[in-house]
């Protein structure tokens, strides 16, 4: 290298270990998760016997180097080949080895054990010599017996000193190609490689591709390797050669699906190829590792130094054969699974560079595309991420802009505006296209008109669009904005903002106040973009301002034009209205500086996939955390929804997305309660920034949002599980991505998380479990394991007692979860490692934000609240079945010792704030997540004399069915079970849907379940069901507003199945279960008033047996029964009835749930497809019996 070109010496940063144990167990003294030490030269030249340890190319010769420049002229150096301790000096202060790892063979040996024998007769003299890293493992016995020898490990450089080296030396085309591979802005963080890259822009110019790059850095490490064997001569010839000899190795080892090789499959590759040159090869077997250092050597097997170069070279050998097309299908498809090995989707794309490869691109992207129907959207993209349009001709432009706008009209993901796809699109487009762009707009969802809209935006930005789609899509919007529907009316918003119909959207502003809010906010925010100037819309945007809509604030104060800014502020003075647009401090009521920050310079805004985070610096992460954290804020107290668990969480899901490659790579997030952060960085930020948008995704990770979601996750405990599929399935097929699950520490008291961990250890290949710690459950954390979580984060992941370890699971902690460098360098870490590791993460609860830090439990889940002075905008004061029930425990509990209360990580299901639990001492049990081990602890405390009441939600009583039916019903121990929200219109996430509870529980033999109607009837049934011995006891507690029927209950239901008739009519009878009861009340109201029938109405109170008393009676003078349930039908309360009529002259109607999953649903919308509306039923009934 010349001097010119050599860099400007940077200090690296290093990590120093005492002794080989602790460097081969990475336990460094100076922790890298909390700081890395830069090395001072000086402090190195202090150090008495010292190994300098860094993989390939990472400058440790240079290091070296620098050394000598601070030393005296006659300190003794040499290259480690030359080394014997005869010949070295004894009277210098420095002894300066260079490349150990360069020696050949047994002499490794001998020469290091020189180097010990001249330390130990030459104590005085300060010996430094360096070294591979992944020479130190087999030669370790050796190396430890050198004594005092210490290590000092050199780190690669950081992302921010190469980007300050490259920023003032590469064209935007430069840098632009660099980011578009991530393997390659890892690459460059080594030296050499860095240092090629800034030789090769001198030399060209520019970077205009990928390939160039790549190609110029195996030629120069080639020479070098050729340079260094001056019995070999160095001809073109010859590095032909040996490029050629890489092209086979790598081809060889993607067919294996394999990362490394050995030394006697390289000797069977030289077999093969012919001529004479071949055998100088063969007598120089060692240049292709020792000195290229493209294939690096350890312990016998060699594998590439950057999987991206043996992609590189084994596409390069893939081209060169005669069939390309069948070539690939004899070595790339799995024949019975019939799909294509994954490693091919980082081969292919290597085709795709040069305007004479990219034929055989297309027609291997084809045979790609028409293999693998369901070809997954990461690895299409990926399959493009090289195209250069610039080389493609016209027909091939026409022939990919089909292929890709196909794929995006039929798989179920979106393309990200100003994306790599969407700039594709751009590139593409003839107007020979255009016929496959008109399509029949009532015919396509919402995914599909949204990426017509992205199409349509990335040509009308290039002034591509021809008249007839502009005309097509006009009148299409006009079509859709006349609909009912909402989602068409906001795609009609998009088409018109896509397309600058600027007339169309005026013409709107007179229909404004007959929009939804959504649709008032959509409109404000599109206009406001455009900077409409006109009267009307101003008028909309002044409408919207009044009711604190932020785009309409936005947009009025973003008016430029003189004669429209006086007309609105003269609007906004008639309409006395100045006044709304502040608080009572003087601020804008909606915070204009963070919405005026997303349009114009926020980081998040240009986030559309993971890509784009990865192109970001360490300090633009930072930032880009902040954003987040400001972005969550705003929507959380307008929305609500799950507030700690995601604050805790930017960094690490920043970091994830940095490291790894979503959706190859698939992230499992455990019950989802973390997962904002990861919509956002996975092309879902709008529904994040926008109110109009906030309910177009879930609370929780869903597939058909996104193809970097795997499963609907809404219960705990479940990552480790279905991620260790996920792997499992990975080996059955071939794959190679890593997978990862994501795990809070409250989840790992469920049991499904310790059998996951169970399972996951015998694996034996990759599978990585982030645990994120944040010392909470929803509430704080309980159970021997927590012991043992304080005492790694105590000891810095070093206590010798560690849970996962004990489980066989390797182990890695990280103090400051919530700090991205220590993350991204955690996570790089482990990435592509070949066996289950736990990587454990200290992390904040609510971090970022003081209130939520300080109340951990209040700000888990949070409805909507005032950021001012964080009180709730919902009116909780009203007094709650929770609340009821927590005053009537508190009291039994003093009276009866005997008595206790236990939840499952959700004590304020049953009322139990912290000073209520404090208060109960003992007498309250918090099992942390684990309602198996609830539902049994209760069994067994009632076996045992105790009075154990266990309250749960109806959504998690469903985790516990065996334990129900084995530990408590088998045994008939009177345990009480309290079902909260047992009801259609509670939790509507399809997650946590508590409709399902009556068939699970009501069906298991010797089980009593309760549904009371009122305040008294649930208080006495609670009485008699603690203190009966007879049964199991389960309550549906009511999930109604508390009522109190004001009249006198029974206090003793041990006469099993007897209903209550609390109104008695004839004709028919309304059985109205629990919470349906008033449902029942308002039937019976309307039969009277309508077809004057005065029908009975009965209480039945118990959901598991059958009056066959009363129902008896009935038959004298009712034609028909009709009962109501608060859930699902199917195994329902009904349904017994149903059964027990039979073949009888009574007619019976059920009403219910339809057994089904729905998700996020209107109450009103559901009761009414059930026909469970008052007026429904009763038409229903006259229908029936006229």
């Amino acid at each position: 290298m010349t001097q010119e070109n050599k860099l400007n010496y940077i200090i690296p940063q290093f990590v120093r270990y005492q002794n080989v144990d602790d460097l081969l167990e990475n336990n460094n003294h100076y922790s890298i998760f909390v700081t890395r030490e830069n090395l001072s030269i000086d402090k190195l030249l202090q150090e008495n016997f010292v190994c300098i340890i860094g993989e390939p190319g990472i400058g440790k010769s240079r290091l070296l180097d620098e050394v000598k420049e601070r030393i005296s002229p006659e300190s003794f150096f040499c290259k480690a080949s030359e080394f014997t301790g005869i010949s070295a000096p004894k009277e210098n202060e420095y002894c300066i080895i260079d490349a150990l790892d360069e020696v050949e063979g047994y002499s490794f040996y001998n020469v290091l054990q020189s180097i010990k024998h001249y330390k130990k007769e030459n104590p005085k003299v300060k010996l430094l010599f360096t070294c591979r890293k992944h020479y130190i493992a087999p030669y370790a016995r050796h190396f430890a017996d050198c004594k005092h020898l210490k290590f000092i490990e050199i780190c690669r450089l950081s992302e921010r000193n190469v980007m300050d080296v490259i920023s003032g030396n590469c064209s935007e085309a430069t840098l632009e190609n660099i980011n578009k591979s991530p393997k390659i802005k890892e690459l460059i963080t080594i030296p050499r490689y860095l240092t090629f890259l800034l030789e090769y822009i001198k030399q060209k110019g520019e970077c205009l591709n990928i390939g160039e790059l790549f190609e110029y850095m195996i030629a120069c490490s080639i020479k070098a390797a050729i340079k260094a064997r001056e019995v070999i001569q160095n001809t073109e010839s010859i590095r032909i050669l040996l490029q050629r000899v890489l092209e086979k190795v790598a081809f060889v080892m993607e067919i294996g699906r394999k990362d490394q090789i050995s030394k006697d499959e390289l000797y069977t590759i030289l077999d093969e190829i012919k001529g004479n040159m071949t055998q100088m090869f063969i007598a120089n077997f060692d240049l292709l590792y020792f000195e290229s250092r493209i294939l690096k050597d350890t312990d016998g097997t060699l594998q590439f130094e950057n999987t991206e170069l043996q992609e590189y070279l084994a596409a390069k050998e893939l081209c060169r054969q005669d069939n390309i097309e069948s070539v690939l299908y004899d070595v790339a498809v799995h024949k019975e699974l019939k799909h294509i090995y994954p490693n091919w989707y980082d081969v292919i794309p290597h085709i795709s560079y040069s305007k004479d490869r990219i034929h055989t691109f297309i027609n291997v992207f084809k045979l790609v595309i028409s293999y693998e129907s369901n070809l997954e959207n990461g690895a299409f993209e990926n399959l493009l991420k090289y195209v250069d349009p610039s080389v493609l001709s016209f027909q091939q432009k026409e022939e990919l802009f089909s292929i890709i706008f196909e794929h995006y009209q039929q798989v179920p993901a979106y393309i990200t505006w100003k994306s790599s796809m969407s700039n594709l699109l751009q590139e593409c487009y003839t107007k020979n296209c255009d016929s496959q762009i008109i399509l029949s707009h009532n015919k396509l969802n919402k995914i599909q008109l949204s990426n017509v809209t992205v199409t349509l935006d990335a040509i009308v930005e290039a002034k591509k669009q021809s008249k007839d789609i502009y005309n097509y899509w006009r009148l299409a919007a006009n079509d859709l904005i006349e609909t009912e529907d909402n989602e068409k009316k906001l795609a009609a918003l998009n088409l018109y903002s896509t397309l600058k119909c600027a007339d169309e959207l005026i013409r709107l502003s007179a229909s404004y106040s007959g929009f939804t809010n959504k649709i008032k906010e959509k409109y404000c925010e599109v206009t406001g973009y455009m900077r409409i100037a006109d009267n009307g819309v101003v008028d909309c945007w002044l409408n919207g301002c009044y009711v604190s809509n932020p785009y309409a604030i936005n947009a009025v104060l973003c008016i430029e034009e003189l004669d429209i800014l006086i007309y609105a502020y003269n609007r906004i003075l008639e309409d006395n209205k100045l006044n709304e647009f502040f608080n009572k401090k003087g601020a804008l009521v909606v915070c204009y500086e963070l919405y005026i920050k997303k349009q114009f310079d926020m980081y998040l805004e240009n986030i559309y996939s993971p890509a784009d985070v990865k192109k970001l610096s360490f300090q633009e992460l930072n930032d880009l955390s902040h954003e987040i954290r400001a972005s969550l804020l705003q929507k959380l107290s307008e929305h609500g929804g799950h507030f700690g668990p995601n604050f805790g969480m930017v960094e690490a899901t920043i970091a994830l997305h940095y490291v790894f490659n979503s959706p190859k790579d698939k992230i499992v997030y455990d019950v989802s309660h973390q997962s904002y952060v990861h919509k956002m960085l996975t092309g879902r930020k709008d529904a994040f920034l926008h109110p109009a948008e906030y309910d177009h995704v879930s609370g929780y990770s869903e597939p058909q949002e996104s193809e970097h979601d795997f499963f609907v996750i809404g219960h705990t405990s479940t990552s480790i599980s279905l991620a260790s599929g996920l792997a499992k399935g990975r080996d059955l097929t071939g794959g190679n991505e890593n997978i990862i699950a994501v795990i809070g520490d409250g989840s790992l008291s469920g049991g499904e998380a310790f059998e996951g961990l169970d399972y996951v250890a015998e694996l034996g290949t990759n599978m990585i479990i982030i645990v994120n710690d944040n010392q909470m459950s929803i509430a704080e954390n309980h159970g021997g394991l927590y012991k043992n979580l304080k005492d790694l984060r105590d000891s810095n992941g070093q206590c010798e007692c560690n849970f996962f370890k004990a489980m066989g699971l390797d182990y890695m902690y990280v103090n400051d979860g919530n700090h991205v460098e220590a993350l991204i360098e955690a996570f790089s870490k482990v990435k592509d490692i070949q066996h289950p590791i736990v990587v454990h993460i200290n992390t904040l609860k609510g971090k970022g934000y003081e209130p939520a830090e300080q109340d951990k439990e209040t700000y888990h889940w949070r409805t909507p609240f005032d950021l001012e002075t964080g009180e709730s905008k919902v009116n909780d004061d009203a007094e709650d079945y929770s609340e009821v029930t927590a005053q009537y425990l508190l009291k039994k509990m003093k009276e009866d010792k005997r008595v206790v209360t236990i939840t499952s990580g959700t004590p304020a299901v049953l009322g139990f704030t912290p000073d209520r639990r404090q208060e109960a001492g003992k007498q309250f049990v918090d099992v942390g997540i684990a309602e198996e081990h609830a539902v049994a602890l209760a069994s067994g405390i009632a076996a045992n004399g105790g009075k154990p009441v266990y309250g749960v939600y109806s959504t998690f009583i469903q985790r516990s069915y065996d334990q129900l039916s084995q530990d408590l019903c088998i045994n008939n121990n009177p345990a009480v079970l309290l079902v909260f929200w047992g009801t259609l219109s509670g939790m509507n996430d399809v997650t946590h849907l508590c409709f399902f509870d009556i068939p699970l529980i009501s069906n298991i033999p010797n089980m009593v379940y309760l549904a009371p109607t009122c305040k008294e009837e649930y208080l006495a049934m609670l009485e008699w069901s603690i203190c009966q011995n007879e049964h199991p006891v389960a309550i549906r507690v009511p999930a109604t507003d508390v009522i109190s029927c004001g009249e006198p209950v029974e206090s003793d239901y041990s006469n099993l199945n007897r209903y209550k008739v609390a109104h008695r009519g004839s004709k028919v009878a309304i059985l109205a279960l629990g919470s349906f009861f008033g449902l029942g009340q308002s039937v019976l109201s309307l039969l009277k008033d309508k077809a004057n029938i005065d029908a009975t109405l009965i209480n039945p109170r118990y959901i598991t047996g059958v009056d066959s008393e009363l129902m008896d009676e009935l038959k004298a003078d009712h034609e028909l029964v009709i009962t109501l349930e608060d859930g699902v039908l199917d195994g329902g309360f009904g349904e017994k009835i149903a059964r027990y009529y039979g073949a009888t002259d009574m007619k019976v109607l059920n009403y219910g749930a339809k057994k089904e999953f729905v998700d996020r649903y209107d109450i009103q919308e559901l009761l009414r497809a059930n026909h469970l509306t008052d007026e429904q039923i009763v038409e229903d009934i006259l229908s029936l019996i006229g």
